[in-house]
């Protein structure tokens, strides 16, 4: 069967696809760039593209890099980055979640103990009332001592009025 060449949207489409990826690379810290299994011209064009970030030529930059791109198949490199977006978006909603826990703890929400030890059964939930009922008395003398403050400046300001 004779098979059609591509379209040039289909190129089109394909060429900004891999400008896409370059960006999205350039972003990655050098340490990890140096990682990805990448031919060395491109993990040196990715590298000078973050010195140029600021500066007008990096969009053209990240065209080179686009066309060097075209010349290998990038497309573990693709699935690369999106195991490693994967990780941080999970990462981070772990850190959310954890912080959504730490300040029910503080609010005194016992019911909160439940979830972390479902989550984290080996936690020590004593140490983790300790913890937070340490934490509660920081926050109240951290308090009394901006009230003291705001007090003693309200005074100082009625003095001089």
């Amino acid at each position: 069967m004779n098979e059609c060449p591509p379209s040039r949207s289909q190129l089109k489409r394909e060429s900004l696809a891999l400008q896409d990826l370059a960006e999205r690379l350039s972003g990655l810290p050098p340490e990890e760039i140096r990682v990805l299994d990448l031919p060395a011209e491109i993990i040196e064009a990715l590298l000078e593209a973050e010195a140029m970030k600021k500066r007008s030529g990096f969009r053209r930059h990240i065209r080179y890099i686009g066309g060097l791109l075209r010349r290998i198949d990038a497309s573990h490199i693709s699935e690369a980055l999106e195991r490693r977006e994967d990780m941080n978006r999970r990462r981070t909603a772990f850190f959310q979640q954890a912080e959504q826990w730490r300040d029910r703890l503080l609010g005194e929400d016992e019911s909160v103990l439940a979830e972390i030890l479902g989550a984290f059964p080996a936690a020590d939930v004593q140490r983790l009332r300790q913890l937070a009922r340490n934490a509660r008395r920081e926050i109240a003398r951290v308090k009394t001592i901006l009230n003291e403050r705001a007090r003693t400046a309200a005074a100082a300001a009625g003095e001089t009025a």
